[in-house]
């Protein structure tokens, strides 16, 4: 039986760039071994190039640095990105931090980035239920304790609409996945508490009324 794949986004606990990839490398066997991989310590071996970009009027943009950090063995591969993306070398434009978990059939992967030097506070997470579960805590997600799950409809010009859960530990975050500023590619089809993820939620439109899960 093919294992399940679950899309969430997820709110975390400011953290740099640099430090979000170290964390990723660092939670790699846990992430494997929620696959169902022995990883061990993993040997990592790091790679990193610097990229210049050229705009229409000649002008170059850079230097930009993209890092990898790869470990392999027979029955599993993980790889930890970092891109700093400058304009020119005394200015960060943004960050990206990403990884990819493959072991058999499953793979799992995460990314986020944010613009200028600003610490990394959201994260899309993809893969089987469990090794998404691990990487939650791996990344620092902040507390739930109280927080809803606002259930997202993607539409993509690449691929077929697909559902994505957005994790918001308060209810400041949700009016913000319901401002004018949420992406239009995204319709919110319910809001659900947190902590009773079976129960039946509330529309969009009841939660801008005042309605609650």
């Amino acid at each position: 039986m093919a294992v399940p794949t679950v899309r969430e986004s997820i709110f975390v606990t400011a953290t740099p760039a640099v430090e979000m990839a170290r964390r990723l490398r660092e939670g790699s066997n846990a992430i494997l071994a929620s696959m169902g991989a022995s990883a061990g310590d993993p040997a990592w071996r790091e790679t990193s190039e610097d990229t210049f970009e050229t705009e229409w009027n000649g002008a170059r943009l850079g230097p930009s640095t993209h890092t990898r950090h790869e470990a392999t063995r027979d029955d599993w591969k993980a790889v930890v990105t970092l891109d700093v993306i400058r304009w020119d070398p005394d200015h960060v434009a943004r960050y990206g931090v990403g990884g990819t978990w493959t072991a058999g059939r499953q793979r799992t992967s995460c990314a986020a980035g944010t613009s200028d030097d600003r610490p990394i506070k959201r994260f899309l997470l993809t893969g089987p239920p469990e090794a998404v579960r691990q990487l939650r805590t791996v990344v620092g997600e902040r507390p739930m304790d109280d927080g809803f799950l606002v259930r997202l409809r993607v539409d993509s010009r690449l691929r077929a609409p697909y559902e994505r859960i957005l994790r918001c530990p308060s209810a400041h975050l949700v009016d913000q996945a319901l401002s004018e500023d949420a992406p239009r590619w995204q319709t919110v089809l319910d809001i659900r508490r947190a902590d009773a993820p079976a129960e039946p939620g509330v529309s969009a439109d009841a939660w801008r009324a005042g309605e609650r899960p």
